[in-house]
């Protein structure tokens, strides 16, 4: 990539690193389920909230587009610094870490909030 989102590979803020948190039940643990589905399967899922739904409470929906070929909103193509085969791997899945995250990934979302040309939310 020859450019960079400004902002995007900053450090974290002190405060965000190390939040707490206190649950009623201390036999539960806070988590959170998150699902990808390709658009054309709307109905899908639908049917995976509700076979979910004993379980989990939906807190929200995102319903994205793509976007410019698989551009992002800034212009640079989608993937294009992912790692391939064997590296992909190595990069995706957590590996002697241990039981209970060996095997695993992990993910970060960004919700951004696009702001009208006469700045405010939209």
């Amino acid at each position: 990539m020859t450019t960079i989102q400004s902002g995007i590979l900053h450090d974290a803020p002190a405060l965000a690193r190390y939040l707490t948190f206190q649950l009623d039940d201390p036999k539960l643990a806070a988590a959170a389920l998150w699902l990808w589905l390709r658009g054309e399967l709307l109905h899908r899922g639908r049917e995976i909230e509700k076979a979910l739904s004993p379980a989990f409470g939906l807190d929200r929906v995102i319903d994205a587009f793509r976007y410019a070929r698989g551009r992002d909103l800034s212009g640079n193509e989608d993937g294009t610094e992912s790692p391939a085969r064997e590296a992909a791997i190595a990069a995706a899945i957590v590996q002697g870490q241990g039981t209970g995250l060996d095997g695993g990934s992990f993910v970060a979302v960004q919700q951004w909030r696009v702001l009208s040309p006469m700045g405010s939310a939209s």
